[in-house]
């Protein structure tokens, strides 16, 4: 009975902010014989490196002969475990939101967006915080979403600002209160405050300005 070669594995491959096409189905020994194999049709001869450092990329616009170049050193990043398992990253600046963030190539880019990129994730998506903690690196804290989950997820958990806290809030809580109690028309009550009757409808319906049926300040 004749014998059957060994099927050979498929190529799996992401690609992250930095252009590199990372191998996911491939060791690094593996990943040089493909880069010497997508090298030799691009008339690229002998053993290849990518360019960026990154010992499992196999992007072709990468390839370089010889020794893989060097780039700027990379500041290794560090953290440290609170009461609630997040490791909150200490060597890097954190943006007005929180998130601390680190350079890729020339770029800045939030580490919790960095991580997701890693784990596979691809297209347009939000890295979450399941524990609503943005100093937090865990991976296992963090997960892609899309900006309609984070929204949701968000007032949910009474992280976002509201009311006249807004910057482009044109009302008070005071004069919410004052809309979802008047009597009069859509219209009327609309040109009163300057505000338009999608705005005032949604309030008397507690679907805008929802926080101020739970505020104990008396209006």
């Amino acid at each position: 009975m004749p014998m059957r070669g060994k099927t050979p594995t498929p190529i799996t491959w992401i690609r992250n902010e930095a252009g590199c096409i990372i191998c996911t189905s491939h060791g690094a020994s593996s990943c040089r014989s493909l880069r010497s194999k997508i090298g030799s049709r691009r008339g690229l001869s002998g053993p290849l490196n990518a360019s960026c450092g990154h010992k499992l990329c196999i992007n072709p616009a990468h390839l370089v002969k010889g020794k893989k170049k060097t780039g700027p050193k990379i500041k290794p990043v560090r953290w440290i475990v609170d009461g609630n398992g997040c490791f909150i990253c200490t060597s890097h600046h954190r943006d007005s939101d929180g998130y601390p963030r680190k350079c890729v190539n020339g770029k800045g880019a939030a580490i919790s967006r960095l991580i997701c990129l890693e784990r596979g994730a691809v297209g347009k998506f939000e890295a979450l915080h399941s524990c609503d903690n943005p100093a937090c690196i865990n991976p296992d804290h963090i997960s892609p979403g899309t900006t309609q989950r984070n929204t949701r997820e968000r007032e949910e958990r009474g992280r976002g600002v509201k009311g006249s806290r807004v910057s482009q809030a044109k009302l008070n809580e005071k004069q919410a209160m004052e809309i979802f109690r008047s009597s009069g028309t859509l219209s009327s009550i609309a040109r009163a405050y300057g505000v338009s009757t999608t705005v005032v409808s949604l309030i008397k319906r507690k679907q805008r300005w929802k926080h101020i049926h739970n505020c104990p300040c008396p209006f």
